[in-house]
Formats: C-alpha cells, structure tokens, sequence
C-alpha cells in the first residue's frame, strides 16, 4: 500500500480518523488503543467495536509505560501531549 498524502486539512480531528478508516488503516473490528485519550474528541464520528482507552489524567496510565506486552493491539491511534520545538 502507498503512503496516502493529505493536500489539504481536515475539519476535525475526528474526521480524520474516520478517513483513516475509510482508507482501511483502522477497521471496526480492531482492537484499538488510544493511550492519550483526553477527552476522546478523535471517536465521535468513526469508532471501533472495541477501543481501549488511557489517559494520565483520568486513569493514570501513561503512555510511556503500558500495561500490555507486544502485539496486544490491532491498531494505535497515538496523540502525545505535547507539541515538539516548532510546532507541529
């Protein structure tokens, strides 16, 4: 599969990821991790059957350190909270 490229930005992050699904890079039926969750702003238009959420702030899990070994996620949707020097 090519890299897909976006020409232009997206209204929301949310409709983001719900084109990241349509493209086939997520799928419903995936086990999915979004260990930054917030507020889950990304899940409110597109949203797998089985999302496994984390936040520091909510649950305290970082996720720098996670409890699961490897291979336990089908996908990971992964927003660090922060922002490196000269933006995004």
């Amino acid at each position: 599969m090519k890299d897909v490229l976006a020409a232009t930005a997206w209204t929301s992050n949310a409709d983001l990821i719900a084109d990241c699904a349509r493209l086939n890079y997520l799928q419903k039926d995936w086990v999915t991790l979004d260990p930054t969750y917030g507020k889950g702003n990304w899940w409110t238009v597109w949203r797998p059957d089985t999302l496994i959420e984390h936040d520091i702030k909510i649950d305290g899990v970082d996720f720098r350190n996670l409890p699961y070994g490897d291979g336990h996620f089908d996908a990971v949707a992964f927003d660090p909270p922060f922002v490196s020097v000269g933006g995004r």
